[in-house]
């Protein structure tokens, strides 16, 4: 996996047998990261107006010099949108923002408290349809989370 910037910098300010210490903490990290990523690549909502992938990223803030706790995921994407006659005639970027929570001693994402918001207001796709396109997003987004809550109460 290649190492962002973050680690990069992290694994940069460490030296001597701290580096030791530092190196796991980017590991886990980096594991966390694939696991976060992978559930949702899978869970999330893909076609009909959500046509390109998603692009997701793990925040994290730090604590002390070897210890972070995961704040958020940020995940991006565009919807396709389409006008009365079925005319494809525009992209409106968007970021879903889903905050971690503390649950019996466990870090989870908190699904019911997530965030949706469009990008590139300059654009007239953008402030015409986005009202109604956040509406649907909405929608489907709940229904994908309850199927996501529901295949890791199964595991």
């Amino acid at each position: 996996m290649k190492t962002s910037k973050m680690y990069r910098e992290w694994l940069y300010q460490s030296n001597g047998t701290d580096n030791k210490r530092l190196r796991k903490l980017v590991e886990h990290m980096q594991d966390f990261d694939v696991l976060v990523t992978e559930r949702l690549q899978e869970g999330l909502p893909t076609g009909s107006g959500i046509d390109l992938a998603w692009i997701i990223n793990v925040e994290y803030k730090r604590i002390s010099k070897y210890k972070t706790v995961p704040t958020k995921v940020t995940c991006k994407n565009a919807y396709h949108v389409m006008n009365d006659r079925g005319f494809y005639i525009g992209w409106i970027p968007f970021t879903l923002s889903i905050p971690f929570t503390k649950k019996d001693g466990v870090i989870v994402l908190d699904y019911d408290n997530f965030k949706l918001n469009a990008h590139d207001w300059s654009n007239y796709v953008v402030r015409k349809y986005w009202p109604e396109v956040r509406e649907y997003l909405e929608d489907i987004l709940v229904m994908s989370f309850a199927e996501l809550q529901e295949e890791s109460n199964t595991l």
